[in-house]
């Protein structure tokens, strides 16, 4: 089981599995309609979450944190119940977690980290350890594996308040003997390898799929 997997269980079982939905909507009389959706185990405020919709925005607030998304054209919950995780935290405009719902995990770096390393190495028949060679160079970092995660994100949040990315000199590589061309693109890229959607926005996202499920199972019944 990934740890996205795991997250989504803890979602559905530990945080909403008893959770009840409660719907309501209030048209003003300029014809601005608010939609309002409760989601909560009766009595108790653990793990409640209220939805607000105003046209193009979604605004969420309670016991997961809040968080307010924005989208092109009005919307409906049906509409959000249907949507994937990246597509909904794609439209989050503001949150504890920043624009985007995003935070870093060391765990899915390594693995992606690695990943990458073996296709480049593949790639340009060369040792996934001269790759490795290649990204220290280019991070500026002599660090051990262990660390190299930290120190690329690191470089990343360099870049991004910055705005350029250094020039690296290539390198004769000790163990082949071939000249290793360090591509500063790669490694801006890598920066990002360890970001994930906070649990949060994954909740919120996970909440409106629960709570429109259950109510077409009762309209059903």
């Amino acid at each position: 089981m990934t740890k996205s997997e795991q997250e989504l269980g803890w979602i559905r079982n530990d945080w909403f599995k008893t959770h009840v939905a409660k719907f309501d909507e209030t048209t003003f009389s300029d014809g601005t309609k608010i939609l309002r959706l409760d989601w909560r185990r009766p009595g108790e405020v653990w793990y409640w979450v209220r939805y607000i919709i105003s046209g193009r925005f979604l605004m969420v607030c309670g016991d997961i944190g809040e968080a307010v998304y924005e989208w092109s054209e009005n919307l409906t919950w049906e509409f959000l119940a249907g949507c994937d995780s990246h597509y909904f935290a794609s439209k989050c405009m503001a949150s504890e977690c920043g624009r985007g719902g995003r935070t870093w995990d060391s765990e899915v770096a390594e693995y992606n980290l690695q990943d990458n390393i073996n296709r480049w190495a593949a790639d340009e028949e060369l040792t996934p350890i001269t790759v490795q060679r290649s990204y220290q160079i280019m991070t500026g970092w002599d660090c051990d594996p262990t660390d190299f995660l930290s120190s690329s994100h690191a470089f990343y949040a360099t870049i991004q308040e910055h705005g350029s990315i250094p020039y690296a000199e290539p390198t004769t590589d000790e163990d082949t003997g071939k000249e290793i061309e360090h591509e500063m693109q790669d490694v801006y890229e890598l920066g990002n390898l360890g970001e994930v959607i906070h649990i949060r926005i994954r909740g919120h996202l996970e909440g409106i799929k629960m709570a429109w499920a259950q109510q077409k199972a009762q309209k059903a019944a």
